[in-house]
């Protein structure tokens, strides 16, 4: 909940939901969403994604349809 609340809500809305919980815990999370968006930012995978992107709705969405079907096997 904590790492789709980082990603999907405005970042005020559930602040109250995660007071309750212990600092360290949350802390930790924390840590580790930033040492993710670092690691993503540095990813080769993320220049594919991002040039797949910019050469329109449907290269991206075949790239994003080779990825899930690779997943799957």
């Amino acid at each position: 909940m904590y790492f789709l609340s980082k990603m999907c809500f405005p970042r005020d809305k559930f602040k109250e939901v995660f007071t309750d919980l212990d600092e360290e815990v949350t802390e930790g999370w924390e840590r580790e969403w930033q040492e993710s968006l670092s690691a993503a930012r540095r990813s080769s995978e993320l220049e594919k994604i991002d040039a797949s992107y910019r050469e329109g709705r449907d290269a991206f969405l075949s790239f994003a349809r080779d990825k899930i079907e690779l997943l799957e096997k």
